[in-house]
Parts: C-alpha cells; structure tokens; sequence
C-alpha cells in the first residue's frame, strides 16, 4: 500500500566535521586569551612606570628646591654663591619616596658686573624591583647686583 522508506546511513564523507569545528573554536579561543593576558600584563606594567614617573619627579623636585634654598636662603634673604660649588646628594628613606635618590647641582650660567644667572639641575632615581626610572630637573634664577 504505502512504498516503504528504507534508511539509508550517514555519508561517510562528512564524519568527524564537528570535531575539525570544535577544536579550531578552541584554537581560536586560547590565541584570544593569550592576546587578553598580554594585553593585561602591559597595562600592570604602564601603571607601575606612572606610579615610579611620579616619584622620581617628586625625588628630582625634592632635591632641586633643597640646593636652591642652600645657594638662595630664607633666613637673610640673600644669596651665597660659595654654595653653589658643591653637589647635594640624598637617599630618600622616608615612605613615598624609599628606594629613591636624588643629586641636585648647581652652576653659574653667566656673571657679569650687574648680573649673575645660576642654572640648578636635579636629577632623581628610582628603583624597584628591575624598573628603574629616571628624571632631570632645571631651573635658573637670576640675581642684580
């Protein structure tokens, strides 16, 4: 009465596509997380570099206004230029600014009869771990006789 089906097996040509299918997801899917770890790790990286930048510029600012009130006192208001010879060196053991250092100079960048110019440089340091960073500073200030 009614033609009977027969089932006819699976085409052998297509066994085993979803296993090609799965673990080229998976390719796909570790080369992503490796990217997301990568790109993690250089993010924690660049803010550990902000974080130092900003204390070797406090360790270099710190250092410089120290050699400026060495040549440039508050107690009479004057200057002294014998000051200006030596270089201040410090080592910050404080926190905020522990494993940082600092060496500040001084020079006279032009002296005549009427006026001297005076160039401060303040260079800060500082290290941890295997980051080291690094910062120079300068002003001048002039003086009329």
């Amino acid at each position: 009465m009614y033609p009977r089906k027969t089932i006819r097996p699976l085409n052998h040509k297509q066994s085993g596509s979803m296993l090609v299918t799965a673990i080229f997801v998976l390719v796909v899917m570790a080369l992503l997380g490796f990217a997301m770890i990568r790109l993690l790790a250089g993010a924690s990286d660049a803010g550990v570099q902000q974080v130092l930048g900003l204390r070797v510029f406090n360790a270099a600012q710190s250092g410089l206004e120290a050699k400026v009130s060495e040549v440039f006192p508050l107690v009479n208001g004057g200057h002294d230029q014998d000051q200006c010879d030596g270089t201040l060196s410090h080592t910050f053991t404080n926190a905020g600014l522990e494993d940082c250092s600092v060496t500040a100079e001084c020079a006279v960048a032009y002296e005549d009869a009427e006026v001297i110019y005076y160039r401060f440089t303040g260079t800060g340091q500082c290290q941890v771990d295997e980051y080291i960073t690094s910062r120079t500073l300068s002003v001048d200030a002039k003086v009329e006789l």
